[in-house]
């Protein structure tokens, strides 16, 4: 319960640096993962549980491209639209591709068949496909926020929303809350990115 908590502190401190776009998100979630790598793991849900290990190597790569990403808009890309360095010292995102979608969406059908096979037959994992769901499209998500897409914030409401659900059903309550808020800030994040975002290439 202990460590459950600590996970939702550094999920909320994660939110919020999130919204805000700040490259200390990636440490914060770095911590976060670990946590919840235990957390889950006591609850036997191990398709999330293995995400929390595969966001301990994405936070790494993140963290390098978000300030890539930074130095490269204020450089001047981002002034050409007439934006001042400092707003875009803020707030920076990208358009995703087509391509990206489409192969993302072939990710998650493929993947997910497998893993509630795999999860249904070998594991005593109660949600199998809920789990399998959440953690394919927490690391879709995971991959198009390291490249600053705003769309990740739909796929984090989607993943928000069964999360509740399973936290609920599992009894991980504190977690369930985190969560529930994190659906409600999903929104006002796409929508905070698409008021006060900057366009890059």
């Amino acid at each position: 319960m202990l460590l459950e908590l600590f996970g939702v502190v550094f999920g909320f401190i994660y939110l919020y640096l999130e919204i805000v776009q700040k490259k200390g998100m990636w440490l914060v979630g770095f911590l976060m993962a670990a946590v919840y790598a235990v957390v889950y793991w006591q609850q036997e849900v191990y398709a999330s549980m293995s995400f929390q290990i595969y966001y301990v190597l994405v936070s790494i790569y993140g963290f390098l491209q978000w300030g890539k990403d930074k130095l490269k808009a204020g450089a001047g890309e981002a002034s050409l639209q007439g934006v001042t360095e400092s707003e875009t010292s803020q707030i920076i995102y990208r358009k995703m591709p087509l391509k990206v979608l489409l192969f993302s969406v072939l990710i998650y059908t493929a993947v997910v068949s497998f893993m509630v096979l795999v999860l249904g037959k070998y594991t005593d994992d109660p949600m199998p496909f809920a789990d399998s769901s959440i953690t394919v499209v927490s690391a879709i998500a995971t991959f198009w926020l390291s490249k600053s897409y705003r769309e990740q914030w739909l796929a984090w409401l989607v993943v928000n929303t069964f999360t509740v659900t399973m936290c609920l059903r599992i009894g991980l309550y504190p977690t369930a809350f985190l969560y529930f808020v994190n659906a409600v800030a999903s929104i006002y994040g796409y929508l905070h990115w698409k008021r006060k975002g900057v366009l890059i290439g």
